[in-house]
């Protein structure tokens, strides 16, 4: 990246881009008792590690990567999905 004349701040956000990646791959998220998605507790540590590489709260983290968005003209509204409903694959 220094070859192709990034600056070094530049540098140091696509490295922590990249560390808080790596985090939220340490996150186990199961199906929930309310029928959503939710982060297990031993998933918090990384959660709250990546939260912080980002510069968000990690409770907005969480809510983030359990909901899903859906835009209808005049209106938005956020759904909590199910564990499988995460993988756009849905590979697991």
């Amino acid at each position: 990246m220094k070859k192709i004349g990034m600056a070094k701040d530049k540098r140091m956000d696509v490295f922590k881009i990249v560390a808080a990646v790596l985090h939220l791959g340490n996150v186990e998220i199961i199906d929930g008792s309310n029928g959503g998605a939710e982060v297990t507790p031993k998933g918090i540590p990384a959660i709250n590690a990546a939260a912080e590489l980002l510069g968000m709260d990690a409770t907005q983290l969480i809510e983030s990567i359990t909901t899903r968005a859906t835009k209808i003209p005049g209106e938005a509204t956020l759904v909590k999905v199910g564990q499988f409903c995460l993988c756009p694959f849905n590979i697991f």
